[in-house]
């Protein structure tokens, strides 16, 4: 544990990363389905190394939570 309690260390890597990829997958559940999921914890970006290829692939990338309203706004406009 760190600091503040979370998992820490490299073979917790892949166990909380399983569980960022699951959670993130209760949002879509059939084929048709979109989401955005917003994972905002200070975690996840040394997570993202564990997390499946096409997960990493579809990350827009980091952003400040006074940012957030327009990268939302792009990711929307870009899948509709």
């Amino acid at each position: 544990m760190d600091s503040r309690g979370h998992p820490a260390g490299p073979l917790l890597g892949g166990a909380e990363a399983l569980k960022a990829a699951q959670a993130a997958g209760r949002a879509v559940r059939r084929p048709q389905d979109r989401a955005i999921v917003l994972m905002a914890d200070d975690r996840y970006p040394k997570l993202l190394r564990w997390l499946p290829r096409w997960f990493r692939e579809r990350v827009e990338g980091r952003v400040s939570m006074p940012d957030l309203p327009i990268l939302l706004e792009r990711v929307v406009m870009k899948h509709g």
